[in-house]
């Protein structure tokens, strides 16, 4: 993490005014194999089962789990063949059309996307984060 923190950030910014950092990985399978299309990793201290609030994120999502959650309806939208047309998001499916039909100088932004489900899933499941 090091590395990303001083290539991300100015020289002699303090070390608490870094921005977080977004790790995603996104795979056509399911890397956990416990049929769920999103996985957050937290950094825990073993000996003492707390999590360790350091500003990295750690997500890591599946296209091919398709678990019924809104995170897993926006990738489907981005490994079908055929052009989407979902109006629950419709700047993603404008997008992704553009690109296929080569329309535009779109580009997906799925680090944009992965963030807004990070805040989303923070804000709903704010349950205590002692791991034991």
């Amino acid at each position: 993490m090091a590395n990303l923190d001083t290539a991300a950030s100015e020289k002699g910014i303090k070390f608490d005014e870094l921005k977080d950092i977004y790790e995603i990985y996104i795979s056509k399978f399911d890397v956990f194999g416990k049929n769920r299309t999103i996985y957050h990793i937290d950094r825990m201290i073993r000996e003492t089962h707390k999590v360790v609030d350091n500003g990295t994120h750690e997500i890591y999502i599946s296209t091919k789990i398709d678990d019924g959650t809104e995170i897993a309806e926006y990738m489907q939208i981005l490994k079908k063949p055929s052009l989407p047309n979902n109006p629950k998001f419709p700047r993603l499916c404008e997008a992704y059309r553009n690109i296929k039909t080569g329309m535009g100088d779109d580009v997906i932004d799925v680090g944009g996307i992965v963030q807004r489900w990070h805040i989303i899933c923070q804000s709903r499941f704010k349950e205590t984060r002692d791991y034991r």
